[in-house]
C-alpha cells in the first residue's frame, strides 16, 4: 500500500516530505508587486521652496525637490554610484550629487553631466496640504 495513509494503490499521493517543501517553496514566494498609487509622502510645509528631502517608500527611496514651488519627485540614489541625490546642492531645477557632482534637472529627470544618463521620475499631485507620489 502507500507509505503514511491508508490507500491501498502505491504512488497515488505526493511523499510527505515533497509537500512539506512544495509549502515552504509557496511561503517564500515573493509577493505580487502592488501597481503604483498615489501615497502620501510629505506635508507642503516639509519641504519649503528650494529644499530636498528623501523618503523611502513602497520599497524604493524618492527623493522631493521643491523648485520654486513646484514639487518633483525622482529616484533617490545617483545612477553613477548611488550617491543621496537628495543631499545634493539645488540651483534651479538642477541637483548636483554630493559624492562626485553629476548634474541632474530633477524637472526632466535628464542628467546634465552624462549624456544618456537619466534619473526614473514619479507622478507628484498636492491634494491640500499633502505631498502625494504614485509608487
Amino acid at each position: 500500500g502507500c507509505t503514511g495513509c491508508d490507500s491501498p494503490r502505491t504512488g497515488e499521493h505526493l511523499d510527505t516530505t515533497v509537500v512539506r517543501k512544495m509549502e515552504q517553496d509557496t511561503r517564500i514566494l515573493a509577493p505580487v508587486a502592488e501597481p503604483p498609487q498615489f501615497r502620501k509622502l510629505a506635508g507642503v510645509t516639509d519641504l519649503p521652496v528650494g529644499t530636498s528631502k528623501e523618503f523611502p517608500v513602497a520599497g524604493v527611496t524618492v527623493a522631493l525637490f521643491n523648485v520654486g514651488g513646484a514639487v518633483h519627485a525622482v529616484q533617490a540614489d545617483c545612477p553613477h554610484q548611488g550617491g543621496p541625490l537628495a543631499e545634493g546642492a539645488v540651483e534651479g531645477g538642477t541637483v548636483t550629487c554630493p559624492w562626485h557632482q553629476w548634474k541632474y534637472d530633477v524637472t526632466t529627470g535628464a542628467c546634465l553631466s552624462v549624456s544618456g544618463a537619466t534619473l526614473k521620475r514619479y507622478e507628484v499631485k498636492i491634494e491640500g496640504d499633502d505631498i502625494l507620489v504614485k509608487v
